[in-house]
């Protein structure tokens, strides 16, 4: 007889833009017992994949910390939220729980050690434009890439998801990933949410010439950070950045958009903080993040 197979239990804390690309992917294997866990109530998944189709699912979300006995929780949230969610930790990570941490900037488990041993806490990073669309949906952009570090996680992470869904590579240098992603995401934020558009402002050349001050001031805090940049690193970002749709908008353009806060410190602010701790000089990235902080103010 075969032996039947144990269906898992995974829990999505967040459903904002990363949360719907995670879900909807997660909705499509089978074996999987899905909980949505989230501060606002939504009714359902609605997302418009890359290839056009449109996922439109019915969910349950739960809105008040509860004792669930989780396989997986993957934490979607934006840095501003953890303070509030201690009690969402405590309640969702149990002594066999793994933890998996998606958001922007460095050091992405740090704020989850207390709940959890290292072995049973992994971080990635997410690649994949996705934004709010005007029915209440979301629009992702392109086929998304989750970066991981080559943890005791990796290989039953990968598992999780059906094999054609995303690309989930397990990177060797974990330090240098996330200060490519950090640098040009920084730089591509800062300048649509304070400009108020979208990435149709990368058409303009002075713009470009911006993105490219913004980044290589990163980019010398990661190295050093010791960060391993490659060469052709900044010229790839760049041109990246000038195929990017012209109505690709930014999480941190979102945020402002909606009235939210807008991520300032895991980003341009990091990038400040240890360019003083290091001695580089960061003015670019100093002037953003005190206009980026008047914002949030607000």
């Amino acid at each position: 007889m075969k032996e039947s197979t144990k269906t898992q239990q995974v829990g999505i804390l967040g459903l904002g833009a990363i949360g719907h690309v995670i879900g909807a992917q997660l909705f499509q294997k089978s074996g999987i017992r899905l909980y949505f866990f989230n501060r606002s109530p939504r009714k359902k998944l609605q997302i418009q994949l890359p290839d056009g189709q449109e996922l439109d699912h019915g969910i349950k979300c739960i809105l008040h910390p509860q004792p669930i006995q989780l396989d997986w929780l993957v934490i979607c949230l934006k840095t501003y939220h953890y303070p509030g969610a201690s009690a969402w930790f405590k309640h969702l990570i149990g002594p066999e729980t793994k933890v998996v941490v998606i958001r922007n900037g460095l050091q992405l488990t740090a704020p989850l050690s207390a709940y959890t041993s290292l072995s049973k806490l992994m971080p990635c990073l997410i690649d994949c434009p996705t934004q709010l669309a005007d029915d209440g949906g979301y629009q992702q952009f392109q086929v998304a890439r989750l970066m991981i570090p080559p943890h005791a996680l990796a290989t039953e992470f990968q598992a999780l998801f059906p094999s054609t869904a995303m690309t989930i590579e397990v990177v060797s240098d974990f330090k240098t990933t996330s200060w490519e992603k950090l640098s040009a995401s920084a730089a591509l934020g800062a300048i649509t949410c304070l400009s108020g558009q979208p990435c149709r402002v990368f058409r303009e050349e002075d713009i470009v010439e911006l993105f490219r001050a913004l980044v290589k001031e990163g980019l010398a805090v990661a190295k050093a950070d010791g960060a391993k940049i490659p060469k052709t690193y900044l010229e790839q970002e760049i041109e990246k950045t000038r195929h990017y749709p012209p109505e690709k908008g930014s999480s941190m353009l979102n945020d402002r958009q909606k009235g939210n806060q807008i991520e300032v410190t895991a980003k341009n602010g990091v990038i400040s903080e240890l360019g003083k701790k290091y001695g580089i000089p960061t003015p670019l990235n100093d002037h953003f993040t005190a206009l980026l902080k008047i914002i949030n103010q607000k």
